[in-house]
């Protein structure tokens, strides 16, 4: 029978059915808070202070126990707007339950053959506009190893390193490179982009400026309507496809790029992995 990189057509065909109608389960569509890259106050200012005072103040008594970080962290992610703001807080601390942000043992032994995978990383470089750039390669990836639960854990922890890093990154917002030019359809697991469009739409403190795709593989022709109906027409305008990687430096300047993106820039994986002082995902109250 005929095959499409080790698979059947008949499987081949039923893989891609399968992420085409769970991304259709999406529950938020992305584009209401895009990241333009600007700070609409400088962080800490007085103006900044004034307002994330006026929250506390609004904060009902269940949201007081969240740490200052977090509160001020989706402040910025809803641009200072208030009552936007303390309802991302709740649908944060709800997110969290939901993905089961535990520190045992064993998620954090996951957690760590995660981040040395590199299927994520977050180097602290930036792109044209400030925004800090969040690297995908999902060519590492392994749905059978790691579950879609561990691996939106993994996600989100790497996140919150880079928010406490970068506190920058709360106002600047981040964008995505997604290098797929080594995916095959069993390095997909439609569950992840899912969960994931809904926590940046409406869960994280931290908004989407934009997603490069690099180098789609095939099967992509036949997901990119669908990808496209989970975005906002807002949001598609930030969507952009290329195969070859000299047009990402329209966007990101090449000292800020990493090597294997094409650029000057380096990230070691394993000592960014071997210095961070804790697995523990950081709690989101203020009395621990």
């Amino acid at each position: 029978r005929r095959r499409v990189h080790g698979d059947t057509v008949l499987e081949y065909s039923m893989e891609v059915s399968k992420i085409v109608n769970t991304l259709k389960r999406t529950e938020h569509k992305l584009g209401d808070d895009i990241a333009d890259g600007k700070l609409t106050y400088d962080l800490y200012s007085k103006e900044e202070m004034d307002l994330f005072d006026e929250m506390k103040k609004q904060a009902p008594e269940d949201l007081r126990v969240v740490a200052d970080f977090w509160l001020l962290a989706c402040l910025r992610a809803r641009k200072y707007n208030v009552t936007r703001a303390l309802e991302l807080v709740r649908k944060y601390m709800e997110w969290r339950k939901e993905i089961d942000v535990e520190n045992t043992p064993e998620n954090q032994e996951r957690l760590r053959t995660q981040l040395l995978s590199g299927v994520v990383r977050f180097p602290g470089t930036k792109d044209l506009q400030g925004r800090y750039i969040m690297c995908i390669d999902l060519s590492h990836y392994d749905p059978k190893r790691w579950s879609s639960k561990d691996t939106i854990r993994y996600i989100h922890f790497s996140l919150t390193q880079l928010l406490q890093a970068h506190p920058e990154a709360q106002a600047r917002g981040v964008v995505i490179i997604n290098d797929m030019s080594r995916v095959t359809l069993s390095n997909i697991d439609p569950e992840i982009p899912r969960e994931l469009f809904a926590a940046f739409s409406a869960k994280l403190p931290v908004r989407l400026g934009g997603i490069y795709l690099m180098n789609p593989p095939l099967f992509f022709r036949f997901i990119y309507p669908v990808f496209r109906m989970v975005m906002k027409k807002k949001f598609q305008e930030r969507l952009r496809i290329y195969r070859d990687w000299n047009k990402l430096k329209d966007h990101v300047d090449a000292r800020e790029l990493l090597v294997d993106h094409g650029g000057s820039a380096t990230y070691d994986l394993s000592a960014a992995v071997a210095a961070l002082p804790t697995l523990t995902s950081p709690s989101i109250y203020s009395n621990e």
